[in-house]
């Protein structure tokens, strides 16, 4: 990835920062690091303990998610689920403006996309580790948007939100009020 010694003098003072690499004895070398490589020259020479478990934990919900068919059902079981059906109501109301369609598919799309809005921001801060957690919490959001999906047909999950469903459950017609419900404005 690196030069072992200098191309303009020829010394072995080779060094880099996050946006270069850069020739010690010399100031004539210096070249700007490609935007896949910067990630690696960030890396280098810091602690990475204190990551391993933040991995594991995602490595853990993953095989979870694909062992166990009923995961997404158990919300206690994900603590990020609680902010992301915030975030999948807030798309709701976020897209209403935008017809019907958009508002019963704001919720999922924002869900969605808010992982990728803050791996854009941590990318903007240099922050690598914390955007690709990103992709490990979009991840998530896919899972939990295909069981959602998928429970339009199955009607097995518990709704949230106000509606006639909470006072009866075994309506057929209420759960589908519920479902993905079309705010009024």
């Amino acid at each position: 990835m690196f030069p072992k010694s200098c191309p303009a003098c020829g010394a072995h003072g080779i060094s880099h920062d996050e946006e270069s690499i850069f020739c010690t004895q010399c100031p004539i070398y210096r070249v700007r690091l490609a935007w896949y490589l910067r990630p690696n020259a960030w890396a280098r020479n810091r602690q990475w303990w204190w990551r391993l478990p933040f991995v594991a934990w995602f490595a853990f919900v993953l095989a979870d998610n694909l062992k166990n068919h009923d995961y997404a059902l158990n919300r206690l079981q994900n603590p990020l689920s609680a902010l992301d059906l915030g975030i999948h109501e807030l798309g709701h109301f976020i897209f209403a403006l935008c017809g019907e369609f958009m508002t019963i598919l704001g919720g999922s799309l924002f869900q969605c996309l808010f992982p990728l809005l803050w791996m854009v921001g941590f990318l903007q801060k240099k922050w690598y580790f914390a955007a690709s957690l990103c992709w490990c919490w979009l991840g998530l959001n896919l899972f939990d948007v295909a069981m959602y999906a998928g429970d339009a047909r199955a009607r097995l999950l518990p709704l949230v939100g106000p509606g006639t469903y909470a006072a009866d459950p075994t309506d057929p017609t209420a759960y589908d009020s519920m479902h993905d419900l079309v705010p009024a404005l």
